[in-house]
């Protein structure tokens, strides 16, 4: 039992390090997000001007909630890529020379995915948010959006897609490791397209053009996956 300890006492503290390294740039990450939430939301009112909206907050400490939730978000995003490099690092040690590579260009590649689906859900969110203010307008309605839930919103879906643009690595892994192959992929292509509509459907907006906007690059992704792993 003692050479047991001793084996993976080194392996345990160096683990321990790495997630105190992790916690401190989550807390550094946090505090500057959370101070510079003005300039947060300054950007992002310039960015997200749609001209029949007034964008307002409904509470005089309202600017401190979404500070906070400025920094937890910023903190989060920030953070991942510390912690691909730190589980990078901790397994070096028991990676093949081919391993490591693989290792690499997937977290690469699924940064670069992340970026793109967080990108374009925010263009395609935008692009139908400004579609359903002129709708409200012309049926007499007022546009008074409220910060938070703006902000918020438009984050968490454009983090969903970033996810969901993940799909092709998930799609590999599986047939790499024979859990699913190529040709039933083909096979369930069917199946597979409305898989992908019902999990965009979940996402705002619901209106018909951007639901159809944001499944097409999944469809993509996935044909060019099909063909990439052929």
């Amino acid at each position: 039992m003692q050479d047991f300890i001793d084996e993976y006492t080194p392996y345990l503290d160096d683990l321990r390090l790495r997630l105190l390294d992790l916690a401190a740039s989550f807390v550094v990450i946090f505090a500057a997000s959370f101070l510079g939430a003005g300039y947060v939301i300054k950007l992002f009112v310039k960015l997200f001007n749609i001209k029949e909206v007034t964008i307002t907050v409904t509470s005089p400490f309202q600017y401190l909630d979404l500070a906070f939730d400025i920094g937890l978000f910023m903190a989060i995003v920030g953070t991942f890529p510390f912690a691909l490099a730190h589980s990078y690092l901790f397994l070096r040690p028991a990676l093949s020379k081919k391993e490591k590579t693989v290792f690499l260009y997937s977290v690469i590649f699924s940064i670069i995915l992340f970026i793109l689906g967080f990108i374009y859900g925010l263009v395609v969110l935008y692009g139908g948010l400004e579609v359903l203010a002129s709708l409200n307008e012309s049926v007499g309605l007022t546009n008074i959006w409220d910060i938070s839930r703006f902000l918020s919103q438009m984050a968490v879906t454009a983090s969903l897609l970033g996810l969901l643009f993940q799909f092709p690595i998930v799609i590999t892994s599986l047939i790499k490791f024979n859990i699913t192959t190529i040709e039933w992929l083909q096979k369930k292509r069917a199946i597979s397209y409305t898989l992908m509509l019902i999990l965009v459907a979940l996402l705002p907006p619901t209106d018909g053009l951007s639901l159809l906007i944001m499944t097409l690059p999944m469809v993509v992704l996935y044909e060019v996956t099909l063909v990439f792993n052929s």
